[in-house]
């Protein structure tokens, strides 16, 4: 795979520049500004627009144009004079130049408009001088920005197409993987889950391939550093599209399998995404202890990391797992906490859309008050930005929210008064359904408040309409309830028995499906423990077992050893003493049931082994695939030599035929090759 660069910090790069003379300053600009890690993003604009103007004049005054346009437009239509080598240099660099602009570019400006200009130009360029690994990074870096545009499928699926067909021609593993990876997140902007499940398996068996060919595990805990990230994020993505297919157990197992390669990562910002997808798949499964728990854990990577927008929205993802248990106080902090981080870390609309679900948890908690006083303030700050931001959705979710708390304290003319905005848009198809029908609901107790029942009863009955429609089983009944309600409160008292049995064949309907989901979901988590446990139980079973050779191997080194010189010593005394001979019967009886208890002790475990040496190296003499089993247990030559009663010269030419006979290059280690093809087998 592609080997990174190291990233340069922020603050080391900006010092440099600065001390720099001007002229020197775009040289290193371009030679350094694609391994600057973090900073401020519009000051790395700039100095990335600087680097593409310097070379742009540079690249301009090479081929006598007036204007870098005139020169894109030119090999857009492929016009430029055939390059020479020190033309085909400027022109890379120019390249290289606009890439650079279009991904910071592309971080800043919502719109992608410059980055996908600049990824334009650099195409033209790149397709000029034939650099088609370049060309191959513009396009997987083209479809990012690209994909900031409405309207850009078609165009999206093209320059894939084009990315896949030039990773196959050059052969280039990881960035075929890449454009996969970009083919399953365009599925996913289309809700087609099943889709991008497809391209990212595509792209996992394609990883799994180059760490084999790597002679590399894809073990969590042996898988070397560069495959960590791309394995965690494959597996991520496969989890949330089983997660978004209703596919739990199976979204639970990949996503718990990502943590353990992300768990590998001291600092990453993808072991934070990991944790808060685990942390959704426990709370649709029922388990918002366990969810809490995996959002904390994220939290203190999160601090790590010194991220503030990725500290805020956990921050907040924390308070929403306290407010669905309960425990509203602890929800709120943590909702204060994360407001006061959005207001200078976020957009604003981010920061309204923050603020807002904190407002909902307090109203939730019965802090009406509190709840009150930031949907005031939101409503301030969408009037001083309303003009420049489009902010119309923001506003009239605060304002239904505002609406209900009115309808809460029943204040009915108040909340209907807050609603006339919102109102508005419940003729509008194209608006949201959920957004209408909290409306409507909102609307109708305010009605039925007031007593204008023929409103409230019109608005109740849409409320059931749309919520069948969708369908959306919790609004249907509450439809019932506000019908039911209006029904009695008029004395029609058919009308309002029939809507009460309606309200409650649909309550008790819901919470007998919720109550089987609960308990399919616990057996989900049960047999995902039972899993773990056994993964657990297998690897330290393996462990001990591996102990138990490695002691065993050990203590028949030993032994060998001292019965040589047990039988040196009996030779010397049968010589020397009268009782000798009667001495050596009685040790050699022992050494016999030594030998013996040994042998029996040794032979299962001998016995595992031999039989995966005969599966994996079949063409291998006994002896090769027993002189292979001694290398497997870490043993020296020297030791082979004692084990197998053979010269240390023996050992060393038996492992040469071993190596003739498997065919292996001079690059590879024999003990290697035998131990990782044991561990395959496992």
């Amino acid at each position: 795979m592609t080997q990174l660069t190291v990233p340069l910090d922020f603050d080391v790069f900006i010092s440099r520049v600065e001390s720099l003379e001007r002229n020197q300053r775009a040289e290193y600009i371009f030679e350094n500004l694609g391994k600057v890690f973090g900073g401020d993003y519009p000051t790395l604009l700039k100095y990335a627009v600087e680097n593409r103007n310097f070379w742009e004049k540079r690249c301009c005054s090479m081929f006598e144009y007036q204007t870098a346009d005139e020169l894109y437009q030119k090999a857009l239509r492929g016009q430029l004079p055939k390059a020479e080598h020190r033309e085909k240099e400027v022109i890379l660099r120019l390249a290289r130049s606009l890439h650079t602009e279009s991904r910071l570019s592309d971080i800043i400006d919502a719109s992608g408009d410059r980055a996908v200009t600049a990824c334009y130009h650099s195409e033209a360029l790149l397709k000029h001088i034939n650099n088609k690994l370049e060309l191959l990074t513009v396009y997987i870096h083209f479809c990012y920005a690209l994909r900031r545009q409405p309207y850009q499928e078609e165009t999206i699926n093209t320059i894939n197409s084009k990315a896949l067909a030039l990773a196959q021609e050059l052969g280039v593993k990881d960035e075929e993987m890449q454009v996969l990876i970009n083919f399953g997140r365009m599925r996913e902007d289309k809700m087609d889950y099943g889709g991008a499940l497809e391209y990212y398996r595509k792209a996992l068996s394609i990883l799994d391939t180059v760490i084999e060919e790597n002679n590399a595990e894809t073990n969590p805990k042996t898988i070397p550093e560069e495959f960590l990230i791309p394995k965690a994020l494959l597996l991520y993505y496969i989890a949330q599209c089983a997660l978004f297919l209703g596919n739990l157990g199976d979204s639970l197992t990949l996503c718990n399998q990502a943590v353990e390669y992300a768990n590998r990562l001291q600092k990453d910002n993808i072991i934070v995404y990991i944790y808060r997808l685990l942390a959704k798949i426990y709370e649709q499964l029922g388990d918002q202890t366990s969810a809490l728990e995996v959002l904390l854990k994220a939290e203190e990577v999160a601090e790590l990391l010194g991220s503030p927008s990725i500290v805020g929205n956990n921050k907040l993802l924390i308070a929403g797992s306290y407010s669905k248990m309960g425990e509203h106080q602890k929800a709120i902090e943590y909702g204060l906490e994360a407001i006061s981080i959005s207001e200078f870390h976020e957009s604003i609309p981010k920061h309204i859309a923050i603020s807002t679900r904190v407002g909902g948890m307090m109203v939730i908690a019965g802090e009406f008050d509190s709840a009150y006083t930031i949907f005031s303030n939101l409503l301030s700050l969408i009037e001083k930005n309303e003009k420049n931001i489009d902010l119309d959705l923001h506003k009239q979710t605060i304002l239904r929210n505002i609406a209900a708390i009115s309808v809460h304290r029943e204040l009915w003319e108040e909340a209907l008064s807050y609603l006339q905005l919102p109102l508005k848009t419940v003729e509008n198809p194209n608006y949201p359904p959920k957004y209408i029908i909290e409306t409507l609901v909102i609307a109708t107790d305010a009605f039925i408040g007031i007593q204008m029942f023929d409103k409230a009863s019109n608005f109740a009955n849409r409320t059931l309409t749309m919520s069948q429609e969708i369908p959306d089983i919790h609004n249907q009944f509450r439809g019932h309830n506000q019908l039911a309600k209006i029904a009695e409160l008029q004395n029609d008292y058919a009308a309002a028995y029939y809507h009460h049995k309606e309200f409650h064949r649909l309550k008790e309907l819901v919470y007998n499906d919720e109550s089987d989901k609960r308990n399919k979901n616990m057996l989900i988590i049960l047999e995902q423990q039972q899993a773990v446990r056994s993964a657990q139980e297998e690897r330290i079973r393996r462990f001990e077992l591996e102990e138990e050779i490695g002691l065993l191997s050990s203590a028949l080194v030993h032994r060998e050893q001292a019965l040589k010189e047990i039988r040196s010593t009996l030779r010397s005394m049968q010589s020397t003493n009268e009782h000798a001979e009667q001495v050596v019967e009685v040790l050699q009886t022992v050494i016999r049931s030594s030998e013996n208890a040994a042998t029996s002790s040794s032979s299962k475990t001998y016995k595992l082994l031999d039989e995966k040496l005969e599966t994996i190296f079949p063409t291998l003499t006994k002896i090769q695939r027993e002189l292979c089993r001694f290398i497997s247990l870490g043993h020296t030559t020297k030791d082979i030599a004692r084990l197998m009663n053979i010269s240390a010269q023996s050992v060393n030419t038996q492992r040469y035929r071993i190596r003739i006979r498997l065919q292996l290059k001079e690059s590879e280690l024999l003990d290697s090759v035998i131990k990782q093809a044991i561990k395959k087998l496992d």
